[in-house]
């Protein structure tokens, strides 16, 4: 017996980096002889107790050499991964992932596939492959040993599916992905991750050496042990007690015992790996609890159901949606999906926290979907639209700039609210509302853009088409402008600007008589505005009898894009004069008006205030068609005046 015990320990010293289920079952066997001799040694067994130890010591060791002598026999085969392989091996191991903790969330990821695998198959009725009555994720911590060990009982690997799936790294793929690696920034590689099947050897981040037991759930299927260091080789061999499935160990290096203890791996599938559709076991307690609610059939979903995994995602423990809205779709792909929308802007869709804003983009396979549940919500609960409106209609906004398809922009476009000339204020309509009460021979929708309805019903432009009877959609986010442009037209209208109407309105200019001022006088006063101003602010100068509380207003073509011309700095490094003299603005005069009469006599009299009166109401023109940014210069201008005027009024 002893010396049947000294193979027994010189076996199991061999047997540690071959396979460290039996060593553990050689080192307790090895244990109890030891405490066997030394109690023979103590004299504590008579003489039948002894007998009976020995015989069953001795069987316990035969049976343990036998495994021993199996594991220890069978050939290992020894492979090289291919240079290229090793330098990506290292890229994923070293320099790819930004958190390492991500491994965890790669292996669930494959055990996940193997379990799909394997039900797959069973719904197929194979009679070569064994059933399983539950498919589950096991892992296993331990912190004494420092290892990590994830199990799965789903598909399993071959030999030649072992060498295929870990022996050569993302196969085909691997050239594109280290030409990606070295054109990408590290964050954006990990979307790559899956494409090229480099997950699993993520692992070698916080790994020294990673086991993998395996066994093909086939007829006659064997298991098999492979191990490497992540050093350019990999090792594999038969053994005997594996099971079906897939078991990967993995030896923590120093310094990654975090990834040992339970609470850790319990946030990391928390963060990643919630919704996976297996069960996931951590020492043998179920982890993720929370139902993946997308996959289940809409009216089986309870709102309570809802509002508690919109409280999971959002990590709020009293928030609930404005909206909640849970469809499938079946064309032309296969979607399940659940749209919350939180009663305010989350930060991550806040462009003024982040480097690059997140444009909103809607998928053209779910957009009529989504339009169509918020127009239905727009209809049953306009109270709460509003408010969803309120914080959301930018990214409606920039859905529009963004597309490039017409009917999509007029999709999201359905979303939209505005405020009408014909609704009273903080009444707001959309474009269907609009062309619902359009005049039966109109053929545009008219808008003014403009920061709110105090100064667009104040506007000169407003008053030039009230007359007109036209309604007028008053357009206050500062992206309303570009929108419009973008957008062009909706249901077959044009989008016109009351700005472009009024040009395009335009007659031809003829000076005529009123009643204080002569035909000729009215000309020699035109001619003096033009002269005083140049030809540089005063492209061309016209009467107009458009307006009445205005003393002018100016005209230019396509004054909205001129506008959002200006916005992008284009021009910001001319002067006033350049900008000026390339946008060619026409001053349109009301010959009525009473400080134009009145200038008109001025000038006679005090041609240098009768100037600096001009430049004003001019400058206050360029205000209200929206080409001054910086209106506090203006406020300077103002001040010099009145003190001009109020010195001429004590002499």
């Amino acid at each position: 017996m002893v010396s049947m015990y000294k193979v027994l320990r010189l076996s199991t010293k061999r047997l540690f980096h071959r396979n460290y289920d039996v060593y553990q079952i050689c080192r307790y066997s090895i244990i109890e002889n030891e405490q066997l001799r030394r109690k023979l040694k103590n004299g504590i067994f008579n003489q039948s107790m002894h007998r009976m130890q020995v015989k069953r010591m001795l069987q316990t060791t035969t049976s343990v050499l036998a495994v021993v002598e199996s594991e220890c026999n069978s050939p290992i085969e020894k492979h090289e991964f291919r240079a290229e392989t090793r330098m990506l091996l290292d890229v994923v191991a070293n320099s790819l992932y930004s958190h390492k903790e991500v491994f965890v969330r790669e292996l669930i990821s494959n055990a996940s596939d193997a379990l799909e695998k394997l039900r797959a198959l069973q719904a197929t009725n194979a009679t070569d492959i064994q059933t399983v009555d539950e498919l589950k994720i096991e892992i296993f911590t331990n912190k004494l040993e420092k290892t990590f060990t994830i199990r799965d009982n789903g598909i399993g690997m071959t030999k030649e599916e072992l060498k295929s799936h870990l022996g050569t790294i993302a196969k085909s793929g691997t050239s594109d992905f280290v030409k990606k690696f070295k054109n990408s920034s590290h964050s954006n590689l990990e979307q790559f991750i899956g494409q090229f099947g480099v997950g699993f050897y993520s692992a070698f981040m916080v790994a020294d050496k990673i086991e993998v037991y395996t066994k093909a759930r086939s007829p006659g299927s064997k298991g098999y042990r492979w191990v490497s260091d992540g050093n350019g080789y990999y090792e594999i061999e038969e053994v005997e007690n594996a099971e079906f499935g897939t078991k990967i160990v993995c030896h923590l290096k120093e310094g990654e015992a975090e990834f040992a203890e339970e609470s850790r791996i319990q946030d990391v599938i928390k963060k990643y790996s919630n919704f996976v559709s297996f069960p996931i076991m951590i020492n043998e307690v179920k982890v993720n609890n929370m139902q993946a609610l997308w996959l289940l059939d809409p009216k089986d979903v309870t709102k309570t159901m809802h509002k508690e995994f919109y409280r999971f995602i959002s990590h709020s423990s009293n928030s609930e949606p404005i909206f909640t809205f849970h469809f499938r779709v079946d064309a032309p792909v296969n979607l399940n999906a659940i749209l919350y929308v939180p009663d305010a802007v989350p930060d991550f869709l806040d462009m003024t926290h982040t480097e690059v804003g997140v444009l909103f983009k809607i998928k053209s396979v779910t957009m009529s979907k989504v339009v169509k549940f918020f127009q239905d919500q727009m209809k049953k609960d306009a109270e709460n639209y509003e408010a969803f409106h309120s914080y959301y209609s930018s990214y409606f906004r920039e859905g529009i700039l963004k597309s490039q398809s017409q009917i999509e922009k007029e999709d999201i476009a359905k979303l939209l609210l505005f405020e009408s000339s014909n609704q009273r204020p903080g009444k707001k309509v959309s474009f269907q509302d609009y062309c619902s009460r359009m005049q039966e021979d109109q053929r545009e929708i008219y808008y003014l853009c403009i920061p709110n309805r105090s100064l667009a019903e104040a506007s000169p432009y407003y008053e030039a088409v009230k007359a007109d009877n036209l309604e007028i959609l008053f357009c206050y986010h500062p992206a309303d402008e570009v929108t419009m442009i973008s957008l062009r037209q909706f249901n077959r209208f044009n989008l016109v600007s009351v700005e472009s109407v009024l040009q395009r309105n335009r007659t031809e200019n003829e000076v005529v008589e009123t009643s204080d001022l002569s035909k000729e006088d009215l000309q020699n006063m035109l001619e003096w505005i033009q002269k005083t101003l140049g030809q540089d602010k005063v492209n061309e100068i016209k009467t107009t009898q458009k307006i009445t509380t205005y003393p002018c207003m100016i005209s230019i073509l396509e004054l909205g894009a001129v506008r959002s011309f200006l916005r992008a700095n284009v021009m910001e490094k001319m002067t006033d004069d350049q900008r000026l003299r390339l946008l060619k603005p026409t001053l349109e005069v009301n010959p009525n008006h009473p400080v134009i009469v009145k200038l008109a006599k001025l000038r006679f009299k005090d041609e240098s205030l009768a100037t600096a009166i001009l430049e004003q109401i001019y400058e206050n023109a360029l205000i209200a068609a929206g080409l001054v940014d910086n209106v506090q210069s203006v406020v300077g201008k103002v001040n010099k005046l009145i003190s001009e005027v109020t010195q001429k009024l004590q002499t």
